[in-house]
């Protein structure tokens, strides 16, 4: 299977590739985090939107698509062979967003508990179509109420993972640091 597809970055660079599906899913942009593949089922809501925006990191968009289960194992083995360290390990089964998806990996990597950042997400995702919804209809104190709840479950959901990301970063500079790869 070969993908045609826009890939994208900073200061409005494009370019226009051809590959296969293991090359594509690798260029995502942080797409493969922690060396974990994701689930098929995640795979293809992003591949069916046609779209992936990383914000600062570029992105890439295509015309919609979707894998069978032999496609997603044919997947699994080449990005397993890229030698990147790849895996696949299936999330739990209310993981099925790209944001739970998101988290689910971050939450493996670097140690952080899962269910109340979960939690928080929900009511972050309730509370910004609120502040989208008084936008359209023009309703500052709504949307200004909205802007403020969001900003305080952003900072707890931070105040949660915080710790437990810079754990991870101290971890993996002290690795790099002793294999000579990272000069302070």
């Amino acid at each position: 299977m070969k993908i045609r597809f826009k890939q994208y970055g900073m200061h409005g660079h494009e370019e226009m590739c051809k590959t296969d599906l293991a090359t594509f899913v690798d260029r995502l942009p942080h797409m493969i985090t922690f060396d974990l593949i994701p689930p098929r089922r995640i795979l293809n809501k992003i591949f069916k939107a046609g779209k992936f925006d990383a914000g600062m990191s570029g992105g890439c968009e295509w015309t919609p698509f979707q894998i069978d289960g032999k496609q997603f194992k044919d997947l699994i083995k080449k990005l397993m062979e890229l030698g990147k360290g790849y895996k696949y390990s299936p999330p739990p089964r209310n993981i099925n967003s790209k944001m739970e998806w998101t988290l689910w990996k971050g939450s493996v990597g670097t140690g952080y508990p899962l269910q109340p950042i979960l939690s928080l997400q929900e009511k972050i995702e309730s509370w910004n179509k609120a502040k989208n919804a008084a936008e359209k209809k023009g309703e500052t104190e709504t949307w200004g109420k909205a802007f403020q709840e969001l900003s305080k479950l952003n900072q707890r959901q931070m105040n949660i993972m915080s710790p437990y990301i810079q754990k991870y970063h101290e971890k993996v500079n002290a690795k790099k640091n002793k294999n000579g790869t990272l000069k302070k």
